[in-house]
């Protein structure tokens, strides 16, 4: 049975036929002749009307060439809905013409443009896109006599992928595409999970110093006092002297590449005059970025109960972070290098063969351990110019290897690039 609803027209026009129809007999009884002859003959032109567009909803299986429509003045005929697919080249020419491999469609300011992003595990994701050239698109069209009319052109983008987590040693992962301003979650496996960030807090730490220092140029003092306190705590350093004055950028990258607790404690006091106010820096950040389920105590993630976070928020975290040009560059430096005579090596790209920094499969990355967090990571990739990043934390040694997070993010970028590109070289 026909779904009535799909004709709104032919409805609203027989409910009119009914109500002229009412109104003659009710005139003809009143004995109001020319007022009954006039609905009269509105009821038999309405009849008409009706007639012809059934016909035509019946003609719509005809071949074209044989519809009664074709024949018929275009007041009775209701554009039909028609999906054009190609493969080829469609181009918005000047005069506001499509050109789809020799046909030409009207389009004007209410075609719609869609961009629709498929996603494995989710709905697809459709967006609004400028009028542009394409390889590939859907025209959805209406036909009006010898005319074609663009309704929408829907360009359909598949970042699918096929990666299981649960083959990882990781208990918990997220993979994130950046794909045109869009983050596309290809999975998550406990991502949104209560964890312990260790040390890549630290990525925190020096966006917040970014964006509180007035020059990277400006000279920080290494607290004495600092020293003796992180080595107790068993903290991780750079190994810059106590009472050395060095750059601000200097520290920044003895905070990121050898995970230097004394850069991140000083930098700290540096900028805000004690660690408890820059912490409430990296916690009012951590709000505007909307990482709900985090909070920070110390800069260098030192275990606490009351320090923690997410995957999902340390991906927003990463998101914002590869937006700064100064901190992408830090994040991406593999070493060795040495900052004011000091030598440094970097906690991820200094525990990879060589063979696994030439593949370039990972560009920057910071890692975290701490006993209760396990290993962790936050990683990026760039792999036939699509940007993939990845959040991991919870993988623990074992008698064979104590690097499971990094073979975690290679196995994925792996897998990736095989994905899309058959292997790369």
């Amino acid at each position: 049975m026909p779904d009535l609803f799909a004709y709104p027209l032919e409805l609203i026009m027989a409910a009119m036929a009914v109500v002229v129809l009412l109104v003659a007999i009710y005139f003809h009884r009143q004995r109001l002749v020319p007022a009954a002859r006039l609905f009269a003959v509105i009821f038999v032109g309405l009849v008409l009307f009706l007639g012809v567009r059934v016909a035509i909803i019946a003609d719509i299986q005809v071949p074209e060439e044989n519809r009664l429509a074709q024949y018929l003045p275009e007041i009775f005929v209701r554009p039909t809905p028609i999906p054009i697919s190609f493969e080829g080249e469609l181009q918005l020419k000047t005069d506001g013409l499509l050109e789809i491999q020799g046909a030409e469609l009207v389009a004007n300011d209410k075609t719609q443009w869609v961009e629709r992003i498929l996603v494995p595990g989710s709905d697809a994701i459709e967006r609004p896109m400028e009028p542009t050239s394409l390889d590939e698109a859907l025209v959805e069209a209406t036909q009006k006599r010898d005319v074609i009319y663009a309704n929408s052109v829907i360009k359909t983008v598949d970042l699918a992928l096929s990666i299981d987590p649960s083959e990882l040693n990781s208990e918990i992962a997220l993979l994130v595409e950046l794909y045109d301003g869009q983050a596309v979650t290809h999975f998550a496996k406990n991502a949104d999970v209560q964890m312990y960030p260790a040390s890549m807090t630290k990525v925190m730490t020096a966006l917040v110093a970014l964006e509180n220092l007035g020059s990277l140029d400006e000279q920080v003092m290494i607290d004495p006092a600092i020293i003796d306190e992180l080595f107790i705590q068993g903290a991780s350093t750079a190994g810059f002297a106590p009472g050395m004055p060095i750059s601000a950028r200097d520290a920044l990258y003895g905070i990121m590449i050898p995970s230097g607790a004394d850069a991140s404690y000083s930098l700290a006091q540096h900028i805000s005059g004690d660690v408890t106010s820059f912490v409430a820096l990296m916690n009012a950040k951590a709000a505007e970025l909307g990482m709900d389920n985090t909070h920070f105590v110390n800069p260098i993630g030192l275990h606490d109960d009351q320090h923690f976070t997410t995957a999902e928020d340390l991906m927003l975290l990463l998101e914002y972070a590869l937006t700064q040009p100064e901190f992408v560059e830090i994040f991406t430096e593999m070493g060795p290098l040495e900052l004011a005579g000091v030598p440094m090596i970097s906690t991820l790209f200094g525990m990879m063969t060589p063979a696994e920094r030439e593949s370039g499969l990972i560009l920057g990355g910071r890692t975290g351990f701490t006993p209760e967090a396990g290993r962790c990571l936050m990683s990026y990739t760039i792999i036939e110019g699509r940007t993939f990043l990845l959040v991991t934390g919870r993988a623990f040694d074992d008698a064979q290897s104590q690097r499971r997070h990094i073979e975690d993010a290679l196995d994925v970028f792996g897998q990736i690039r095989d994905e899309i590109s058959g292997g790369g070289e």
